[in-house]
């Protein structure tokens, strides 16, 4: 298998760190640059991570995600193979949905700022996507929060939920911080994901750029 990705995307890491908590052996391979270089050749969504496997060649942190979980027993690994438990199906899956948009209204909310945009035309829809992308994104957080228990959103197990909210949001503490600390079941996730093997391996590297620098711009 060989993943395309760039460092620091909570969307890649996702996957990067899957691969690892699977113990699937793979080919990592950087881009540079944001949009990343070559990634037109990749992706017609000209987005990272992309997947090649047995001829195949995916993108999506979704449906990749979904691929490697489909292919697994759970038999070697401590971390599950199913995205959702037998019982809790559905309820689980809005979960990994709601830290999806969670996650895309990160990244929109900062994208906008970071590349400096302002008022080009009147605006006839009458709100500040900025603001708006945040307060979906703060909304989400504190529906999370209240769902969440103790130890995570499966008690006792690092779960799928559990990687990706944490990836999410430790993209925002390399990146740019939001005020999403005071969730305590939320920080609890997180520090647990974040001395993990997985999340050990993919930390991003310091970042080149500062919120006052729009020069140096990589997600």
């Amino acid at each position: 298998m060989k993943l395309w990705y760039i460092d620091g995307s909570p969307y890649a890491r996702i996957i990067r760190a899957t691969l690892i908590e699977f113990g699937l052996a793979h080919e990592a391979i950087e881009l540079e640059g944001f949009p990343p270089m070559g990634i037109a050749e990749l992706s017609p969504a000209l987005q990272v991570p992309v997947l090649e496997t047995g001829g195949r060649r995916m993108f999506g942190s979704a449906l990749i995600r979904e691929y490697l979980h489909a292919r697994q027993d759970g038999s070697h690994t401590d971390y599950p193979a199913s995205l959702a438990r037998p019982g809790s199906h559905w309820d689980d899956l809005q979960v990994l949905t709601a830290i999806q948009t969670l996650t895309d209204a990160l990244v929109a909310h900062f994208h906008i700022r970071w590349a400096g945009f302002g008022s080009v035309a009147r605006n006839r829809l009458g709100v500040d996507p900025v603001s708006r992308e945040m307060a979906r994104a703060l909304s989400l957080l504190d529906w999370l929060e209240e769902l969440a228990t103790d130890d995570g959103f499966w008690p006792g197990v690092f779960s799928p939920a559990d990687m990706a909210l944490a990836a999410a949001l430790l993209w925002t503490e390399a990146r740019e911080e939001i005020g999403w600390r005071g969730r305590p079941r939320l920080e609890r996730i997180v520090a647990r994901a974040d001395v993990r093997a997985s999340f050990l391996h993919t930390a991003p590297r310091p970042w080149r750029g500062s919120p006052k620098d729009t020069r140096a711009r990589r997600e």
